[in-house]
């Protein structure tokens, strides 16, 4: 067998551009890697540093609410005719008895609730709004007096 000596130069042309190729592509390959790596945690730590301060943000802006709250109550503590107020209410809530309830109030509620509040809501059988009905309707006397008197004063019962 006979080689031509253009033949053999193109044979060791082949390989060494091959082999600069591969020698110039594995450290680019490399160095694109790391440096992919790097971008990557770099943008992770800037979105994690940006939760953070928007965390911070939010737990100062929930913090001075309820400071703001806390000051109010204090004020309305305070205040002589809150006070005043809050003691009369507690004394009038423990007198009521059954006997201020009356037919108008039980009616006056139980219509509210089956005629208006339930008609509101999504159509449903008949046997799931009884029951609801029933979960929803007040069995204390007091409760049904202040409802009854709430409700009343929507203008939705009169």
């Amino acid at each position: 067998m006979k080689f031509s000596l253009s033949h053999m130069t193109k044979r060791i042309r082949h390989k060494l551009i091959l082999y600069f190729l591969l020698i110039g592509t594995v450290p680019l390959s490399i160095a694109l890697w790391m440096e992919y790596n790097v971008v990557v945690n770099s943008v992770e730590e800037d979105a994690y540093n940006h939760l953070k301060s928007v965390r911070e943000i939010k737990k100062t802006a929930i913090e001075d609410y309820f400071f703001q709250l806390k000051e109010e109550v204090n004020f309305l503590g305070k205040s002589r005719m809150i006070t005043d107020a809050m003691s009369n209410f507690n004394m009038h809530f423990h007198n009521i008895n059954e006997n201020v309830i009356n037919k108008e109030f039980t009616k006056g509620v139980r219509h509210y609730y089956n005629d208006i509040y339930l008609t509101q809501l999504e159509e449903g059988k008949k046997e799931e709004k009884e029951k609801l009905f029933f979960d929803i309707y007040p069995t204390n006397h007091k409760t049904l007096f202040f409802q009854y008197n709430y409700i009343s004063n929507w203008g939705v019962i009169k």
